[in-house]
């Protein structure tokens, strides 16, 4: 296998590449009588893209020919087989060597057997109507007010219902011609595909399966998406063919059920389109921060100001890991982290200071308003919430000694929520003292973190002669405005 494509792999991919490449295989070695599809199921925002263009080039290293179809990209059209047997045309000319000459006929009759069965389907689409639709059009609603008398109303009647009847009686017949005309199409174009792929598997240079990977299906429009999956159902179930398509399937699901409706049973409806659904691991938190700072380009950001020990964390981008601190104290999914980070990188573009970011504090803020946006409202007007306390102890997680740290605040003993709430995230000072303990030895005997009444920028923590923080109010327009970008 290559050895640099999975230099860049911040979510531990490779493993589950080179699982699935081995399950694929053995998969088609054990049934070649049909296509085989599979789901590649993971949340939006875990590297699906990332991970299909990897294993494309693992598969094409291995001699097997691989099509990559990005359906987002191709949304715009109207109908989706267009674009799909497009890129098929497209993709499979490069298979071949100069030499191989044959497979421009085949190709071309592959090409040609398509054609009728795009035209009807675009006929529909550019005319709109299907014998529903006509009946739809046609029929008159009785209940409406006329001016004419009941006589005249019942003969209008009795036309109309003989006009239905004639036009449905001939649209059944034109359905019907296009039905037996449609089945026809598709068979030759199947015996067409059936031909291109025996031809292929008789060259030495390609292994079978031909592998199509379906990327972004999950955004397109829900008409889009399952007008696709249908094609690939009852035109490639051919064998030779696999097929790899990722999606989001709760994101699926919903796309469905704002097709046909709250109660219709999507999870089950796609289980129709795929023979099997893998789900990408969970990537680890601080892999995954690690992930989306290189992706927004901010894992070495120079503008940021950490305020971590740099004898316990010398091993690690601390970046990363104050976001993974933070991440953890407010129990936030992966999706919302990336959104934390969509915003801080926002704000990253709109700095107007030369004075560096208080990651801490920037990411606290932008955490507490993703995890509780009234929380957050009450904190940045000083509204004096003795529940507001209770509330971060809530969410306080295990910290990295596993050692459950409790928080107090005391109303009593502050002037203002915000300076209790100030002192929380300079608390990360003890943290990381803790932990440099514990690396050298030295035992930890408190079980409480008391949340003090100065305010970070007046404590050793942030003492640092050499950076000059923005005011820590301002934070808030910036955390703001970034959430209205997001």
């Amino acid at each position: 296998m290559h050895k640099n494509i999975w230099d860049n792999d911040k979510l531990n991919r490779k493993s589950e590449s080179e699982y699935l490449i081995k399950y694929l295989t053995n998969v088609y070695k054990a049934n070649k009588e049909s296509s085989f599809v599979l789901n590649i199921n993971s949340e939006w925002g875990f590297g699906k893209t990332y991970f299909l263009k990897n294993l494309k080039l693992e598969l094409e290293n291995a001699d097997h020919k691989v099509m990559y179809f990005d359906a987002w990209q191709n949304d715009y059209t109207k109908e989706p087989l267009l674009a799909f047997i497009a890129e098929i045309n497209e993709s499979f000319k490069s298979f071949f060597t100069a030499k191989q000459t044959k497979s421009k006929k085949f190709l071309t009759d592959l090409f040609k057997s398509s054609l009728p069965i795009l035209v009807a389907a675009l006929s529909k689409k550019l005319t709109g109507y299907s014998l529903e639709d006509l009946k739809e059009q046609l029929e008159l609603d009785e209940n409406e007010g006329s001016e004419n008398s009941a006589d005249e109303i019942d003969d209008d009647k009795d036309s109309i219902k003989t006009s239905i009847s004639t036009l449905m009686s001939k649209a059944t017949e034109i359905a019907l011609e296009e039905h037996m005309t449609a089945k026809k199409s598709i068979l030759e174009f199947k015996e067409n595909m059936r031909k291109l792929i025996s031809y292929i598997d008789s060259l030495s240079n390609i292994e079978l399966p031909i592998y199509i990977l379906i990327d972004e299906l999950d955004r397109c429009r829900p008409n889009y998406a399952i007008e696709l999956l249908e094609s690939i159902k009852h035109l490639f179930d051919i064998q030779g063919l696999v097929f790899i398509i990722a999606t989001d399937s709760k994101q699926l699901s919903h796309s469905i059920n704002a097709v046909y409706g709250s109660k219709f049973k999507s999870e089950q409806y796609l289980k129709r389109f795929f023979d099997r659904e893998y789900t990408l691991d969970e990537p680890y938190v601080y892999d995954y921060i690690l992930f989306l700072l290189e992706k927004y380009n901010m894992l070495k950001d120079d503008n940021f100001y950490v305020a971590l020990d740099e004898y316990a964390y010398n091993d690690v981008n601390k970046n990363a890991k104050i976001i993974e601190l933070y991440a953890k104290f407010f129990k936030l999914s992966l999706r919302d982290i990336e959104q934390c980070i969509i915003v801080l990188n926002a704000i990253t573009f709109t700095w107007d200071t030369e004075n560096k970011i208080h990651l801490g504090y920037m990411i606290f803020l932008i955490m507490l308003k993703q995890k509780n946006s009234t929380i957050f409202e009450s904190y940045i007007i000083y509204d004096k919430k003795s529940s507001l306390g209770n509330k971060f102890s809530e969410w306080f997680k295990e910290d990295e000694l596993n050692r459950k740290i409790k928080i107090r605040v005391d109303d009593g003993n502050n002037e203002s929520t915000l300076e209790a709430l100030l002192g929380e995230y300079s608390n990360f000072e003890f943290l990381t003292f803790a932990k440099s303990n514990q690396l050298s030895g030295k035992e930890n005997n408190f079980n409480y973190l008391n949340i003090r009444k100065e305010v970070p920028i007046y404590t050793s923590f942030y003492n640092d002669n050499k950076i000059i923080f923005k005011e820590f109010k301002d934070y808030y327009k910036y955390v703001l405005r970034g959430f209205r970008i997001n």
